[in-house]
């Protein structure tokens, strides 16, 4: 029996344009690639989206073979009937994609979810591969499924690449942290008691000086003169006096000179990247600074989240408050058949380091609004101990408020909440972004969720 070949490609060399250059000058011209970091595929379809040719290529060494090849089409097929079609697959189609833009070529792009979707849509055969890429984004290409490419201004390009720098010197500072957490844990589990090395510049700064206790044993003195003048008079006596007494009866497990040195260059290297972060802000900050858009959102949110905002989701570009929330990945879906009600959930689409600043700006303003968080404590989701769906709630609401205040509008949280169903509360008259001396131990584990109701129970 004959073996199909439905999705067999040749070599960029064999493809013979004058063989089929009659039917695309007719019928018009959509060419597809299926974009690999070396081995690409591509599909010459009709306007329609009927496949007329699979070939293949290596890129970058078959590349200008495959440009040479688009190139005699648009001197042959009607500029306003050729189309050149892709995915936005990370970063490996993007030389391409910039030759093509500057021989004046259109480039459209199709959702990666929509060719995922469409697999089986077609032949209906549950399976993706290369070739039916290829095929599938013809097809949705064809069938108005694809968007339009620009490419991005200076400006974004530049911000994206300070956002990508920040978050991994955040990256880089956690993992500092958490090594240092370890290894305090190890040798000096006191000092967590007293002191948080996440919030803490003093903390750090201890730890790069002595990276054990052995000398706070042998200097108490310096140690508490070194503690004043890193934290600049604001640490209490107390805790102070908590550090120093406590390392001299420290139940940590002595450190080797080696294991000293790595927590010292841990701490060091913590607190460098935390002066490169700020260097950072501060540059995305200068850079925005034209944008009417940035200066907005930086205002309200600040400037860290008000750049990741509008370089990956940038609030402008959406015709609604419905369609960034779904670019956010923060739209509902749900998943029911019969009698069975699946539980809502959000769709997770989209970048996820915009969630995750979307996240901690929630949190924020939690914190720092008392009608947001009188509508969070509402939610059905905090009713139930589960905070993070009410957050998740809230996460909702800013996006809605994002989209207007990009376009100039003030937030005002009375238009976003319905405040005549709240009771709020004023928060207390602590200062909010004050730091408070600690006089008593920080708490080293909270207490479990069944700990808590079973207090409840037990009252």
């Amino acid at each position: 029996m004959k073996r199909k070949r439905t999705y067999q490609a040749v070599p960029v060399e064999e493809v013979r344009l004058e063989e089929v250059l009659p039917m695309l000058i007719t019928l018009g011209c959509i060419v597809a690639l299926d974009v690999a970091k070396e081995k690409f595929v591509a599909a010459l379809a009709t306007a329609a989206g009927e496949i007329v040719k699979l070939f293949r290529f290596k890129h970058p060494t078959e590349t200008s073979k495959f440009l040479e090849l688009v190139t005699t089409l648009k001197g042959q097929v009607p500029s306003e009937r050729l189309k050149v079609a892709m995915e936005p697959t990370g970063t490996y189609g993007d030389a391409v994609r910039h030759q093509l833009y500057t021989a004046g070529v259109p480039v459209w792009m199709v959702s990666p979810k929509r060719t995922h979707d469409g697999q089986a849509l077609f032949d209906n055969v549950q399976s993706l591969h290369d070739p039916k890429s290829a095929v599938l984004v013809a097809k949705l290409c064809a069938m108005g499924l694809a968007s339009e490419w620009t490419p991005p201004s200076d400006m974004r390009r530049r911000l994206r690449a300070l956002v990508e720098l920040r978050a991994h010197h955040q990256q880089q500072r956690e993992r500092c942290f958490g090594r240092l957490e370890a290894s305090q844990a190890r040798h000096w589990p006191e000092l967590g008691r007293w002191m948080d090395v996440r919030v803490q510049k003093s903390a750090l700064r201890l730890l790069e000086a002595h990276g054990s206790p052995a000398p706070t044993q042998a200097k108490p003195d310096e140690t508490r003169l070194l503690l004043v003048a890193e934290s600049h008079g604001r640490l209490s006596k107390e805790v102070i006096d908590g550090v120093v007494t406590e390392a001299m009866t420290t139940s940590g497990v002595p450190p080797v000179p080696e294991e000293a040195s790595l927590v010292r260059h841990l701490a060091a290297e913590a607190l460098e990247l935390e002066r490169r972060i700020d260097k950072i802000d501060v540059q995305l900050a200068a850079l925005g600074s034209d944008d009417k858009g940035f200066a907005q959102l930086q205002t309200w949110m600040g400037t860290y989240t008000a750049a990741v905002i509008v370089t990956f989701c940038d609030p402008r570009q959406y015709a609604n408050a419905r369609q960034l929330e779904k670019a956010c990945g923060l739209n509902l879906r749900e998943k029911s058949s019969g009698e069975h009600r699946g539980r809502l959930s959000i769709a997770k689409r989209g970048p996820a380091l915009v969630r995750q600043v979307l996240y901690l700006f929630a949190l924020r303003m939690i914190r720092a609004s008392d009608v947001v968080r009188a509508w969070y404590m509402r939610r059905r989701g905090y009713t139930e101990d589960s905070k993070q769906r009410a957050v998740v709630a809230v996460m909702r609401k800013v996006v809605k408020a994002m989209f207007h205040v990009a376009r100039g509008k003030e937030f005002d949280a009375s238009k976003l909440f319905d405040t005549r169903r709240l009771e709020v509360v004023p928060q207390t008259t602590t200062a909010r972004n004050t730091f408070t001396s600690r006089t008593t131990p920080r708490s080293i584990a909270r207490r479990s969720k069944a700990a808590s109701r079973q207090d409840v129970v037990a009252t």
